[in-house]
């Protein structure tokens, strides 16, 4: 079982000063509370009853100190800004109201400051049994201590879950940027290496390319499974004459902590996606959902989904199951981490072949905005064999109407005439198409709704080989101007009204403008078909 356990301002900057992040100011035993950080909008207030970081994203100098007072009374527990900006007003102002200020490196993005805080406050959910090193990190490290050179820990994916923090162990800029972005650089020598981890039965010497010091590492299982690879920096001294059989005891340990943290974050995935389900589909328990995963209940909310097909090979042969599955499953994986940077509000529930994204907050009411998010994810879908739709539906105020932008969504998904254009449908946007589409629907659970002049034409048309409802749609569709209509059908006006009166006479249609109106849409539905199977 696990439980949120709060770090101090002083213990959060202590492991990240390997990230270039250090106490500045303000009380270093103040509690964090919150495993989130919020990034400042300039042109926006602060929240209130806030807990957590403050980014200082957009802060000029001259307005850091009153930044912090207002972190402070809004409830923020410490403010990140960037060391030009601790000036000492800073320094006095964050001691008298009692809020930790750290101070990153000027060349930090915030997107990194944001990437390293959270990983340090995500990372203190620590187990229940009380046991050493219940935390990746305290175990990181522990291991540290023991054998003497810097730690980290790593998943499949060269992403680093963890790393000690422990003072004066030698690092180089390898590790310095691995900790930094939360991943191992891209380096010509990483196959190789990793692959002689991997392919052994315990821990492996890796002598250093050029500036890196050397390593030694060793395989994280667990039974059958691999999960990652521990690391150690050798300075040539550090690790015992021992080490090696020690390694091996610490990626046993470290499974079992990968394990359970792995565990945590499927639970909290399942819990959150869960609860997107309920506000998707609707219902009593909309409300309560949305308050659970802590939306502002005012809206906005906007549903969007996504729909796979298998895109052919080269060879023209569809690609099997097996392979749509892992392709569905990498833009499943991409689309969470795509939205997680474009909308700061985004719940998603997956299944059966289709994901279901509940976007939330002003970004989402900006349609050519979220219209150009998706097709930037279908088109990269697309680069590797994945045809995929979207459709997105309209913007509502409050979690019982996100189903009503849903089956929009969803609706959107499954038209296409022809006319769709790019892959993606909006609701707002695309409403003609959306309101033929279900009307359609709506036709072909009750027949007796479609025209009987459109289907005396049809009869007559499929006894004699004519074609006079091409005539008719065509004629609808430029309102019924003479000139265009020949134009389109390649015919002599004259011949357009002869064929216009035969089809009024076959058909038995008069001037009444209900009966017009019903033969113009049963005949734009029949194009929108693709068939003549509407009214059989």
């Amino acid at each position: 079982m696990f439980v949120r356990e709060d770090v101090t301002a002083g213990e959060l900057a202590h492991r990240l000063e390997a990230a270039g992040l250090e106490l500045l100011a303000g009380p270093a035993g103040a509690v964090v509370r919150s495993a989130s950080c919020t990034v400042n909008e300039p042109l926006a207030a602060l929240p209130k009853n806030a807990a957590g970081v403050l980014l200082g994203v957009g802060v000029a100098d001259v307005n850091a100190a009153q930044l912090v007072r207002d972190a402070r009374s809004c409830g923020f527990d410490a403010v990140v800004l960037h060391r030009t900006g601790v000036t000492a007003e800073v320094i006095d102002t964050a001691d008298e109201v009692g809020l930790a200020v750290l101070g990153a490196e000027p060349a930090m993005a915030w997107l990194q400051v944001e990437r390293v805080v959270s990983s340090v406050l995500t990372g203190s959910a620590r187990s229940t049994d009380g046991g050493p090193g219940s935390d990746l990190f305290d175990f990181a490290n522990s291991v540290a201590s023991v054998v003497g050179g810097a730690v980290s820990i790593e998943d499949l994916s060269q992403r680093v879950l963890a790393y000690s923090t422990l003072d004066g162990q030698p690092i180089d800029d390898d590790r310095r940027d691995s900790i930094l972005g939360r991943q191992v650089p891209d380096l010509p020598e990483n196959d190789a290496q990793y692959a002689a981890v991997l392919g052994a039965g315990g821990p492996v010497h890796i002598s250093g390319v050029g500036a890196a010091l050397d390593r030694w590492a060793v395989a994280i299982r667990l039974g059958a499974e691999t999960l990652g690879t521990l690391w150690v920096v050798d300075t040539g001294q550090s690790v015992p004459d021992d080490g090696p059989a020690m390694l091996q005891r610490a990626a046993e340990l470290a499974a079992v902590l990968m394990l359970q943290a792995r565990t945590a974050a499927a639970f909290e995935s399942e819990r959150r996606s869960a609860l997107v389900r309920t506000i998707l589909v609707g219902g009593a328990e909309a409300r309560f959902a949305a308050e659970r995963l802590g939306l502002d209940l005012t809206g906005p909310f906007v549903a969007m989904t996504f729909v796979g097909e298998a895109h052919p090979d080269e060879d023209g042969e569809g690609p099997g199951p097996e392979v749509v599955r892992l392709r569905w499953q990498r833009f499943l994986t991409m689309v969470r981490g795509y939205t997680a940077g474009w909308i700061p509000a985004v719940g998603l529930h997956a299944e059966a072949g289709a994901i279901d994204l509940l976007l939330h907050g002003d970004e989402s009411r900006d349609s050519s905005r979220v219209v150009a998010n998706a097709e930037v994810l279908i088109e990269r879908a697309l680069a590797w064999g994945l045809r995929v739709r979207a459709g997105i539906g309209s913007v509502v105020e409050a979690p019982e109407r996100v189903r009503e932008s849903r089956m929009e969504a969803e609706a959107l998904t499954q038209i296409d005439d022809g006319r769709r254009g790019g892959r993606v449908l909006h609701a707002e946007r695309d409403h003609g198409v959306l309101a033929l589409w279900w009307l359609r629907q709506t036709v072909r659970d009750r027949p007796g709704i479609a025209s009987p002049h459109v289907r005396r034409l049809l009869e007559h048309d499929a006894r004699h080989g004519s074609d006079f409802v091409k005539t008719w749609v065509t004629w609808f569709d430029h309102a019924m101007d003479t000139a265009s209509s020949a134009a389109a059908l390649s015919v002599h006006p004259n011949t357009l009204r002869y064929r216009l009166r035969r089809a009024t006479e076959i058909s038995g249609l008069t001037g009444d403008p209900d009966d017009l109106l019903v033969a113009w849409l049963t005949a734009r539905l029949l194009v929108l078909d693709g068939e003549r199977r509407l009214l059989a």
